[in-house]
């Protein structure tokens, strides 16, 4: 099964920031991805914490969302909803 979509529960291989090269998952839904020059977090968009990840994104310039899941950029945006939802 290929890990393209948000429905196996993993992001896709491919990044708003590049091909990632590590995966964690931090929460349900939530996972820490990380490329050779980036990275953020990467939210599936069902709830309970996609809608607000989603909304997010789309206030950003620096995150995305995209086959799926809201991309949250490291320095920007994952802080801000790391914080929110209790994520460390």
């Amino acid at each position: 099964m290929s890990d393209t979509t948000a429905s196996i529960g993993y992001p896709p291989i491919h990044t708003p920031w590049g091909r990632r090269d590590y995966c964690e998952s931090v929460s349900g839904g939530v996972f820490f991805v990380g490329t050779p020059s980036h990275g953020g977090l990467a939210v599936a968009v069902d709830p309970p914490l996609g809608p607000d990840a989603a909304s997010i994104a789309n206030q950003s310039r620096y995150s995305f969302v995209r086959e799926g899941w809201a991309w949250l950029e490291e320095d920007c945006d994952a802080p801000r909803f790391a914080a929110t939802h209790g994520i460390s």
